[in-house]
């Protein structure tokens, strides 16, 4: 992002991103992984709930916490932002 100050003076800035690839066959734009203290996974595929599994997702979180939430946007084709958030 940039923002002039005067005629030939600007501003920029940017903030980090982390970036993931899925596999090629991971369905939706948006994505919601939970995994509780339990054990127990919940996962939304564009904001509603699915029962497929997220080995991938999973291995993204790369066992940073025990239990999380890992949101992932696509980006373009098999990349995808991620944020992940402990629990």
């Amino acid at each position: 992002m940039g923002i002039r100050h005067e005629r030939s003076t600007w501003a920029v800035g940017a903030v980090g991103i982390e970036v993931a690839e899925l596999p090629a066959d991971t369905e939706g734009e948006e994505l919601m992984l939970t995994v509780t203290q339990d054990g127990e996974r919940a996962l939304e595929i564009d904001g509603r709930p699915t029962a497929v599994l997220a080995p991938a997702l999973e291995e993204a979180a790369g066992g940073r916490f025990e239990a999380y939430v890992l949101r992932a946007t696509r980006l373009d084709g098999r990349l995808w932002e991620i944020g992940l958030d402990p629990l």
